[in-house]
């Protein structure tokens, strides 16, 4: 996994969280 991807999946969680 990169960097970005690591991003885009933790946002991702964030907002289905949120």
């Amino acid at each position: 996994m990169t960097d970005a991807q690591v991003k885009t999946w933790f946002q991702n969680r964030r907002t289905k969280w949120r």
